[in-house]
């Protein structure tokens, strides 16, 4: 028996994932529980303190659990994620952000060697300390250069040690290099990314891992 048309197409788009952004729409409903997840933190357990720690899983079951001492709240993709919601998420993450990229941004000014892309105060000789308002306006990534050795080597030495970063222009024209004083760096910059999960442990470690750079202060 011949199938319908409309038949046809139904069981040829059943077929045919790769028009659907599945993982996107996980993501999406993924976000917002996560963001849900923040929000609730915040509003049940902080009480003008700075030292809470957010513990969140995901459970066996699939459901995000904020855990507290004597408390445990299931957050499911079910419930409503407010504006407010987002808001709040989204200033919590960037108050993380602000003090992670200050320590990194204060952790590299010890060697004087280090230029910081985008750092008023940073130039060839002089190390970085950017001022709080800068922070605000600032993403957690941070590019820079050292004037001994070359973006591609700290990278090396860097991945060999288990520390994730990248070197390079990043899509940046040659125009905008020459802007930017790398006319004369074809191994470009090395850029170090930060999320709010990261540490300051992590990052303390990323500064064992450059102080142990032969050449990274200048003395070897």
């Amino acid at each position: 028996e011949q199938l319908s048309v409309a038949t046809q197409e139904s069981f040829l788009s059943s077929l045919e994932s790769g028009t659907v952004n599945i993982e996107g729409c996980a993501g999406v409903v993924g976000l917002g529980v996560y963001f849900r997840s923040l929000a609730r933190f915040y509003h049940t357990s902080t009480n003008g303190r700075d030292d809470i720690k957010l513990q969140l899983r995901t459970s066996l079951t699939g459901e995000n659990v904020v855990e507290e001492p004597g408390h445990r709240t299931l957050i499911t993709s079910g419930d409503v994620v407010s504006l407010d919601d987002v808001k709040l998420a989204y200033s919590m993450i960037r108050r993380v952000e602000i003090r992670l990229t200050n320590f990194l941004i204060q952790g590299l000014g010890r060697s004087q060697f280090v230029r910081i892309l985008g750092c008023p105060l940073s130039n060839s000789s002089l190390p970085c300390h950017e001022e709080q308002s800068t922070l605000l306006v600032r993403l957690p990534t941070v590019s820079f250069l050292h004037d001994t050795i070359s973006s591609q080597q700290i990278y090396r030495f860097c991945k060999d040690r288990g520390i994730i970063c990248r070197h390079g222009l990043f899509l940046c024209t040659e125009f905008f290099a020459a802007d930017f004083g790398l006319e004369n760096s074809p191994d470009g910059l090395l850029r170090v990314s930060l999320s709010h999960y990261n540490t300051v442990e992590e990052i303390s470690e990323l500064f064992n891992v450059l102080d142990s750079i032969p050449g990274w202060h200048g003395r070897d």
